[in-house]
């Protein structure tokens, strides 16, 4: 299962900086991840621009829609509020995530510099390739947060900024999100504050201005899946967040997380995680997760 951080209230996610000092996270893990068979694969977005590079095997990460592989000694950067998840990942990779605040030593810097790549509609993400030379500043970027090289970090992340920038489309391109994205990101955040409630296609896609047929397009189109579906997966991503946080029991946590009784959830839990409720919270704390 893919760990999930806390949400802010407009439902970007809360990253847990292991420099908090800069605003700055650095980590990385192995991972096996199918999407279509579990339940974890919940888009979300953040402030932080994300790089993530590929050492062993490869992935799928989806970014607002749009697939794209990343195989070995590759990587990927998401912009900052882009809608993202992994979809499949049989993968060891790196990870960092970086606030562009910790750049804006100046108006002058945030606004010739910082904004036109945060703010540039033409630039979501981008696959970098080995020779890219952003890869190579990976080591570099781990050893200075392992030490807690303060200036160091930050002299790296302007180095890896002013790379951003020469890999930016030059094109001029519009800093407003697009309408459809944003409809999803309404639609999402509808379900993950009512997840524990019945929750009408209706309903939901009332909140994104849309008709039924239309909030399922936008659902297929940028999460690819259905929002009844995303509905589901959610609810079984927080009933598993409960199994390995809280002692409560596998009855009351299908009640707590949406399902109408614990027989369904089971059911709905095992074909997504490949085992039952207490198969998964004992393993988890015997370690095996």
């Amino acid at each position: 299962m893919i760990p999930t951080f806390k949400l802010h209230s407009d439902r970007a996610e809360f990253v847990p900086y292991t420099v908090p000092e800069l605003f700055f996270f650095a980590g990385g893990r192995t991972l096996n991840f199918d999407a279509s068979r579990e339940g974890g694969a919940i888009g979300h977005w953040h402030d932080e621009i994300e790089l993530i590079l590929v050492e062993e095997g490869g992935m799928v990460y989806n970014v607002n829609g749009t697939r794209c592989a990343v195989n070995a000694n590759e990587g990927i950067f998401v912009n900052a509020r882009q809608l993202h998840f992994f979809e499949e990942s049989r993968c060891t990779y790196r990870c960092i995530l970086l606030h562009p605040m910790m750049l804006c030593a100046s108006t002058y810097l945030e606004e010739n510099y910082i904004a036109p790549v945060t703010q540039n509609g033409a630039f979501p993400y981008c696959v970098l390739k080995p020779e890219n030379e952003i890869a190579a500043l990976f080591p570099a970027f781990f050893e200075a947060a392992a030490e807690k090289d303060l200036l160091r970090l930050q002299s790296l992340s302007y180095t890896l900024w002013g790379a951003l920038l020469r890999l930016m489309p030059k094109n001029d391109a519009t800093p407003r999100e697009n309408s459809r994205l944003s409809a999803v990101k309404d639609m999402m955040h509808e379900i993950q504050t009512r997840y524990t409630e019945k929750l009408t296609l209706e309903e939901i896609a009332a909140v994104g201005h849309v008709c039924k047929s239309a909030c399922e397009k936008l659902f297929r189109t940028y999460l690819h899946c259905t929002p009844v579906e995303y509905l589901l997966r959610y609810r079984l991503q927080k009933a598993a967040e409960s199994l390995t946080q809280t002692d409560a029991t596998v009855a009351q946590i299908a009640l707590d997380c949406g399902f109408s009784g614990a027989s369904y959830f089971s059911g709905c839990f095992k074909t997504a995680y490949g085992c039952t409720p207490k198969a998964y919270r004992a393993a988890h704390k015997n370690g095996e997760t």
